[in-house]
């Protein structure tokens, strides 16, 4: 069984690198409207990075996505993480 913690920012991480993509910004884009290293953003996309609430908020207000949206989907993917285990 994979770390669940794993799960949830390689999910998180996936879906704002989707947006953020199709939106057209780069790493730097987003990284400088947030105020983090274009790296962490990177790391962040790629599920290695923890986040706290306020980052994800603002990697959101950057992406021009709403925050809401982005916990939805994850709880999508965390229930049918939880199926697939069961």
């Amino acid at each position: 069984m994979e770390n669940l913690d794993k799960v949830i920012y390689k999910t998180l991480g996936n879906r704002l690198k989707e947006i953020r993509l199709y939106n057209g910004y780069s790493l730097r884009d987003v990284a400088d409207k947030v105020g983090i290293d274009f790296k962490k953003v990177s790391r962040i996309e790629k599920g290695e990075a923890k986040l706290d609430i306020d980052t994800i908020k603002r990697i959101c207000i950057a992406l021009n996505t709403d925050y809401d949206y982005i916990a939805s989907y994850v709880q999508d993917e965390f229930r049918k993480y939880l199926n697939e285990e069961n």
